[in-house]
């Protein structure tokens, strides 16, 4: 008997997860050359480019949502992943099947196998991930595939498409040393995704980044977009549950709104979006009917985003993992809790700065517990512990994940307080496996 698709799955991924994925090499050439040997399949179907710090997967998700609510076949590629792999790689809302996903990896394989008998180095994690999905989108009749970049943009694996629409949704420092220690430098990187004659959206940028984003529009005659020029929005309420806002246009249609984030930053993503949603209606001619647009938006999910576990004590589980969003966050969860103590459970890679991202809790923090993630990555918890402690903050080491939630939420209704299990996507998605299999029964709302 023949191995089912699954049983081949775990190996083959396995095998990915290995190549190079610590690696960062950047440069185009490599997945450019895999990409033509599978027959350029990103040039097959139309594609909207996200790039930005900060709601580049959030902008992904809502467009991809708006574009299926219009009854297109519709991709999206994101990342990262937090429970399966297959999660990165979606038509229509349905992850890859496991056959589809052995075939792709073989097809791929082989185009590797091919250019680096050419003189071509290997592919990256990242770069092998991209080069399957395009080519699994060509093969669904993707019409159109919303597309995240993976960091930066000039030199991302992704930039080998020609997109309709680019997006560039918010520009910070980040990864520093591959994309530059200044903002213009940083913004020179995701200009990259900016292509000639092809329309461009943006949010709210620093002065310096915008400067560098418009000069780059400019020069490659691509109309350039500030998403707010476009689109107004004002937040009507929000709840543990999320926010309702007020939309419209510059062309004065109007609608009401609801989404199921916390904070300032869904009303900035949602301008993005819907910006990039109403070019692709007006100048590349995308059949996006006002009627389906907010309905599309209004539909976006997107795990470890403020995402509401549990309501009783509130219980909210965010992938939050450098300085900035943890400001954004703390800020948002003050606005929500009405000064209630706030009891974190935390978990970082080790090329992140623990320490700044806990202080910007300071005065709401009033119990942590660290843990560990399964990574090679991740902080030693008792590192992240002497970490947090020369930053003034007091933690306890658990065991594991599971213990740390339980013990979270016995605190939580004994104090009256709410719960943030925060700092990484890996120990998000480690939650949400434990949930998935029945492990937190107690713990997660149904």
């Amino acid at each position: 008997m023949s191995a089912s698709p699954a049983s081949g799955v775990s190996e083959a991924l396995q095998k990915l997860y290995r190549r190079n994925v610590h690696t960062i090499k950047l440069d185009l050439y490599p997945v450019r050359a895999v990409c033509e040997v599978l027959g350029d399949p990103q040039d097959q179907f139309l594609s909207v480019h996200v790039a930005g710090t900060n709601g580049k997967g959030m902008v992904t998700e809502m467009v991809g949502s708006v574009l299926r609510a219009a009854g297109l076949t519709t991709g999206v590629y994101s990342s990262p992943h937090l429970i399966r792999f297959s999660e990165r790689l979606r038509v229509n809302g349905e992850r890859i099947g496991d056959a589809a996903l052995l075939e792709g990896m073989d097809r791929v394989e082989a185009a590797v196998s091919r250019v680096m008998a050419e003189g071509v180095r290997d592919l990256t994690f990242f770069e092998f991930t991209t080069a399957l999905a395009f080519d699994w989108f060509h093969r669904q009749s993707v019409h159109v595939a919303a597309v995240e970049t993976g960091m930066g943009g000039r030199l991302d694996a992704t930039n080998v498409m020609i997109p309709a629409v680019s997006v560039i949704t918010s520009i910070g420092l980040e990864h520093t040393q591959y994309l530059g220690s200044t903002l213009d430098k940083i913004a020179g990187e995701k200009a990259g995704i900016i292509k000639p004659g092809r329309p461009v959206v943006v949010g709210e940028l620093p002065d310096e980044a915008m400067e560098v984003v418009a000069r780059t529009a400019r020069k490659l005659d691509a109309p350039l977009h500030i998403a707010h020029d476009l689109v107004s929005i004002r937040r009507k309420n929000q709840q543990w549950s999320g926010q309702t806002f007020e939309v419209s246009t510059e062309g004065g249609e109007q609608g009401l709104l609801t989404l199921p984030f916390l904070g300032p930053h869904p009303a900035q993503n949602l301008a993005v979006a819907l910006a990039a949603c109403l070019v692709l209606r007006d100048q590349v001619g995308l059949p996006l009917a006002w009627e389906e647009m907010l309905p599309g938006l209004g539909a976006t999910r997107l795990a470890a985003r403020t995402q509401l576990l549990h309501t009783d004590p509130v219980v909210i589980l965010d992938g939050a993992h450098n300085p900035p969003a943890a400001g954004v966050l703390a800020k948002t969860l003050k606005e929500c809790s009405r000064n209630k103590p706030l009891g974190m459970v935390v978990g970082f890679l080790s090329d992140k700065d623990p320490g700044s991202f806990m202080k910007r809790f300071k005065g709401q923090l009033a119990s942590c517990w660290v843990v560990g993630m399964d990574s090679e990555r991740a902080l030693q918890p008792e590192d992240l512990q002497r970490q947090l402690l020369a930053a003034g903050i007091e933690s306890e080491v658990m065991v594991d994940v599971k213990s740390a939630l339980h013990k979270a939420r016995r605190w939580a209704e004994e104090e009256g307080g709410l719960v943030l299990i925060t700092g990484s996507f890996y120990l998000a998605g480690e939650v949400l496996r434990l949930a998935e299999q029945g492990e937190l029964e107690d713990f997660v709302a149904p």
